[in-house]
């Protein structure tokens, strides 16, 4: 017989390895039921029987939790899946609080199954007994669902670096014409910037300008925008309006790249 720490120890393996998307907990009342001799408990029906709605069928039992006493204290309560024993206990109990209905008179038997096997989920008990509730956690016997992969951002290759004057607004233009791409980045090196405006020339005509983009960008950090089309965005040229921030030392440079799935 398992010592209660080691059956702990033990459920809680069995709960982190199932598929805890499909772990039930299901309480059964047994209203302080009188059981005398050898009685079995069949826990498939009562579950059904409490919870309508419960769906067993997938599922595999592996705790139970049993609330009980024994007038002696020396009441058995086994475990059985599809017939074969997994676990058993002693029925805790003492004679003079035997008909004390209270909850504290109660003592809590903790049975283990590590059986996959599908069929009756039953408890054999033996002795003079009464049983509060039993508590039987189970879980999937189906594989977990794969997790959806999580969709890769584009691939940024570099359009090459501008330094950026002090004191006006800079314009810079990367001449780029490059097709298909999904995303443009730009950032800041050896100072920060104040980008004034970034404005993108589509193969088309079309001018979009980027105003998340406009405002201070700190050295070292970076500003990104999606295109949202199906296949990307035909680019011809990218214009950076930004001056370089710093009073003393080198300008700073803005840096273009551009993002695809493949180059």
């Amino acid at each position: 017989m398992k010592s209660v720490v080691s059956k702990l120890v033990l459920a809680s393996a069995l709960l982190l390895g199932a598929n805890s998307s499909f772990a039930e907990r299901f309480k059964i009342n047994m209203h302080n039921k009188h059981l005398k001799g050898e009685n079995v408990i069949k826990l498939k029906q009562l579950i059904k029987s409490q919870h309508p709605g419960a769906r067993l069928a997938d599922q595999r039992i592996n705790i139970v939790e049993v609330k009980a006493k024994s007038r002696g204290g020396n009441g058995k309560v086994k475990l059985l899946v599809n017939g074969f024993a997994q676990d058993s206990d002693t029925i805790d109990g003492r004679q003079y609080d035997f008909n004390d209905g209270h909850r504290s008179t109660f003592s809590k038997s903790i049975l283990v199954s590590t059986s996959s096997e599908r069929g009756a989920w039953n408890l054999k008990l033996k002795g003079n007994i009464k049983l509060r509730n039993i508590i039987v956690t189970t879980s999937s016997v189906r594989p977990a669902p794969r997790p959806r992969p999580i969709p890769s951002g584009p691939f940024f290759v570099s359009a090459g670096s501008k330094k950026v004057d002090k004191f006006i607004v800079d314009t810079d233009r990367f001449y780029v014409h490059a097709n298909n791409i999904e995303a443009i980045k730009i950032s800041a090196k050896r100072a920060n910037l104040e980008i004034e405006s970034v404005k993108v020339h589509f193969d088309n005509g079309r001018v979009l300008t980027i105003r998340d983009f406009a405002g201070y960008l700190r050295k070292g950090s970076s500003l990104t925008h999606n295109f949202r089309t199906r296949h990307g965005a035909n680019i011809d040229q990218v214009e950076v309006n930004a001056t370089s921030t710093n009073l003393i030392g080198s300008r700073g440079e803005v840096v273009l790249e551009l993002g695809k799935d493949k180059f």
